[in-house]
């Protein structure tokens, strides 16, 4: 069966997110649940760009989180996740939550199986309260295998499990400490996640890490 092919319009939104390898936000949406409104919006001709931008539009940020958290490579979608936990991090951060973010940021400049157990690790002896928790548990599990280091048993992670951690760290660290600037905080970190999309690093102005960068490093 053959496909159409793309229209110009089509191909030239694509380029702007070239990130995103789907050409239709439907292709992406079939990986979670879409609200009422947000199915609404949803046809088989619009592009990423469009539905995202439609979402944002009306406010429907819990929908924009999830659609760009699984239209995103898993590794680029980590990186939002800790681009956006470190935004929110609190003076009195836990310990084990600073851990849980740095080894997060640590398998995305080096995304090797010792960097990703490592974050697995340490998002397993931190807060699942916390924004910092979810990028190391989404690097952990962006494998395909998340059984402990030298068991004999394979055990993939289920369909999605790196994406809806993402998903978590994003709503999480735009509504930890203050609802009334929840929405501000979601139309930037959505900003973030396009700019990243579109082959950008995500940061604001003054906005840093604490790893080091490796050879294959976002930015």
């Amino acid at each position: 069966m053959q496909t159409s092919p793309a229209s110009p319009q089509m191909q030239s939104e694509t380029a702007e997110l070239p990130k995103i390898t789907a050409t239709r936000a439907r292709e992406i949406c079939r990986a979670f649940e879409l609200s009422e409104p947000g199915q609404r919006l949803l046809d088989d001709r619009i592009t990423p760009l469009q539905f995202v931008s439609r979402l944002i539009e009306i406010e429907c940020f819990a929908d924009a989180v999830s659609f760009l958290a699984h239209a995103l490579p898993k590794r680029e979608a980590v990186w939002w996740g800790c681009l956006c936990a470190r935004d929110a991090l609190a003076a009195q951060v836990s310990p084990a939550a600073m851990t849980a973010l740095t080894a997060a940021e640590a398998w995305v400049y080096k995304p090797t199986e010792e960097t990703r157990h490592a974050a697995g690790a340490a998002a397993g002896a931190a807060d699942t309260g916390s924004p910092c928790t979810w990028p190391a548990f989404a690097a952990f599990w962006a494998g395909d295998d998340i059984a402990p280091r030298g068991s004999s048993v394979k055990i993939p992670p289920t369909e999605h499990m790196s994406a809806k951690a993402v998903t978590a760290a994003v709503a999480l660290a735009a509504t930890k400490h203050d609802r009334e600037t929840a929405a501000e905080n979601f139309q930037r970190y959505l900003a973030q996640a396009i700019d990243i999309a579109g082959g950008g690093s995500g940061r604001r102005p003054g906005q840093r890490s604490s790893a080091a960068r490796g050879s294959s490093g976002i930015v």
